[in-house]
Parts: C-alpha cells; sequence; structure tokens
C-alpha cells in the first residue's frame, strides 16, 4: 500500500513538475514576443483603404507618406505627402486618422533651389520649439540630399514654409561610400536629436541599400554617429538587395525599426516590411526572426497587390495605426495610393470599419 501511495505520489510531483515546465516555457516565449514590442502585428488593413489620393483625384503617378511624416499637433493629425506627380510636399489633416482632407489644393513645399534639382519631398517631421521642421531630400545633379524647411505660422494652414538658408544640411559627402543620402526619422530623446538615413550604392546591376544613423543637438546640423547600423540579410533571404526607410519608434526601454526591404531581382519588385530592434540608436539591430511583418497582397488586381513601400507607424486613441504606400504594378494602374493597416488587439478586432 505504501509502495503504491509512493508511486502515485511520484507520478504527480512528476506531473506538476512537468506541467509548471510547460507554463514557465510558454512565458517565457510569450516574454521574448513581447520583448519585440507592438509592431509585429497582427495588422489588419482598413476597409476603406485606399485613404489618398480620393476618389476622383487625377494623379498618374500617385503619392506616399515618409517613414515619418505623420504628426500629432494642435489636436489633429497632419500627414505630409511625397506627391509624385509634381515631386512636391502637400498637406492633409485628419481628426481621427482615417478620414483625410487636403489642407490646400496647391504644395506646401516645391523646388526653388539649384541643389534640389526636380524634388522637394517631406520624408520626416519633427516639432522643434513649436516650429514644424520638414526633413525633405533633392536631386539636383542626380545627387540626393537633405534640407529642412519650416512653418513661419503658428498655424499649419498656412503655406508660407521657410527653407533653411544652409541647404541642403546633409549630403553623400556626410558619408563614406555612399551615393544615396534620403531622410528617413528624426526623434529626440535625452536632448539629443538622432536622424535614421539611407545610405546605399546604385550597383552593376540593382541597387544596394542600409541605414545611417545621425545626431544633432539641434535638429538642423547633424553629425554621423554609426553608419551601416542595419545591412541587407544574407544571400538569399527576402530582404538580401536592401534596407531602406526606417521608420523607428522608441517604445519603453526599446528601439523598434519597421524598414522596407526587398530581395536581389527587379528594381521595387516584392519590396515589404520588416522590423528590427535595438537597445541604442546606434545598435546592435537585431532583425525580427520572423520577417517580413507586413506584405502586398499578392492579388495584382488590389492597390497594393505587388509592392509597398514608406511605412509610417503613428499610435491614435491607444491603437498603432501603420500607414503605408502600395502599388499593383500593373500597367495602366500603375498609381502610388496611400493606405492603413490596424494593429489588431488580443481579441482579434482592428476595429478597422470605415464611417458610415
Amino acid at each position: 500500500m505504501r509502495n503504491s501511495m509512493r508511486e502515485h505520489s511520484g507520478k504527480t510531483v512528476y506531473a506538476v513538475a512537468a506541467m509548471v515546465a510547460v507554463m514557465l516555457a510558454a512565458s517565457g516565449a510569450l516574454a521574448e514576443k513581447d520583448d519585440w514590442g507592438p509592431f509585429t502585428g497582427p495588422w489588419e488593413r482598413y476597409e476603406g483603404n485606399p485613404i489618398l489620393p480620393k476618389e476622383g483625384d487625377n494623379y498618374r503617378v500617385g503619392m506616399c507618406p515618409g517613414p515619418d511624416s505623420i504628426i500629432k499637433h494642435q489636436g489633429k493629425l497632419w500627414m505630409f505627402i511625397y506627391n509624385q506627380d509634381g515631386h512636391n510636399t502637400k498637406l492633409a489633416v485628419s481628426e481621427d486618422g482615417l478620414e483625410w482632407e487636403y489642407v490646400h489644393d496647391d504644395p506646401i513645399l516645391e523646388v526653388t533651389e539649384k541643389w534640389e534639382g526636380p524634388y522637394a519631398l517631406t520624408k520626416a517631421v519633427e516639432v522643434i520649439d513649436g516650429k514644424v521642421y520638414l526633413y525633405y531630400f533633392g536631386k539636383g545633379g542626380g545627387h540626393e540630399q537633405i534640407g529642412i524647411a519650416w512653418n513661419t505660422d503658428p498655424d499649419l494652414m498656412t503655406t508660407d514654409w521657410k527653407k533653411h538658408p544652409d541647404n541642403p544640411i546633409f549630403t553623400r559627402r556626410n558619408l563614406t561610400r555612399t551615393q544615396r543620402v534620403f531622410p528617413s526619422t528624426v526623434m529626440k530623446d535625452n536632448g539629443i536629436y538622432y536622424f535614421f538615413i539611407d545610405g546605399g550604392r546604385r550597383g552593376r546591376r540593382y541597387p544596394n541599400f542600409w541605414l545611417n544613423v545621425a545626431t544633432s543637438k539641434d535638429g538642423i546640423h547633424f553629425e554621423p554617429l554609426k553608419e551601416r547600423i542595419l545591412m541587407p540579410g544574407p544571400e538569399g533571404s527576402w530582404d538580401d538587395q536592401a534596407v531602406s526607410q526606417a521608420a523607428v519608434r522608441k517604445v519603453d526601454d526599446w528601439w523598434y525599426m519597421i524598414y522596407s526591404g526587398f530581395p536581389k531581382g527587379p528594381w521595387k519588385n516584392a519590396q515589404q516590411f520588416g522590423l528590427a530592434r535595438a537597445r541604442k540608436p546606434e545598435g546592435p539591430w537585431e532583425k525580427y526572426p520572423d520577417n517580413p511583418i507586413f506584405t502586398a497582397t499578392g492579388n495584382k488586381e488590389d492597390w497594393d497587390g505587388e509592392f509597398l513601400q514608406h511605412a509610417c507607424p503613428v499610435k491614435i486613441d491607444g491603437k498603432w495605426h501603420l500607414y503605408y504606400s502600395g502599388n499593383c504594378l500593373t500597367p495602366n494602374r500603375n498609381i502610388y495610393k496611400i493606405g492603413l493597416a490596424i494593429r489588431a488587439d488580443e481579441s482579434g478586432t482592428a476595429q478597422n470599419q470605415p464611417a458610415p
């Protein structure tokens, strides 16, 4: 009888121990997933997509957001739009992040300087001492360069934006062995402005892009902090050709980066979004093992069926919204449009129904 009780007791102890081990392993896995923050998703496309351009807009090429081109200011959301038709910057405003209206028919930022070439495209925005600073790129002489402009009126409805007299404020000469200088994200942390910037070279067949970070005390004069903080993946991986357009956000003690990546092949095809994290802006940066986190639908009939670009995550009413541009790359329908995906909560609900 005692041996039987001991045997039963032993089995019970082993069963409890095994259950505890399973629970600890599960909690450890959850903790590890939580360390990757809110950007792993799941992401659900907004049923009102695309949100821009609007029906009836006469666009031949289309429009995109930048990785850091949406801000909350004066109680509203403002989107500085990369207008591909005119190679300029337009502005839209929203109360809820779902319905957007153009502030003006005309662009707020256009080409006026030789160094800008044909482009004045805003990719990042930062509020500094009450002013809204636009970080935009030009391409005079075929070389990408970065300039700054800011509003002269506190009311963002203004069309009067002043360009910095020392533009361009960042060029390829600020980095080593790069042809590409493309603004991604500007953000302030502990009194320092961090500027994440694309670098890269064209290559013999296809371009090769990587990411860098620079710092500044005033948000204007930047010096490189570290180059090549994120590089393309190993041969055969989904991002083995390029990583670019870094949308960087800090959540608690982690820096998270949603970036565009694509494999070797035709330019821009198969571009998708990946995720990386680091404890410091200069890294080391670690890529999410289950990348990519958001992809094109794969349906050529969809407006975002074949190509994604320019992820821009924004937290609205406690829920992360991921703005992005998409394209179907189909002749006669090859138009860049802006859409939205919303991170689903634990119940799987994204609350992504458009207003009636």
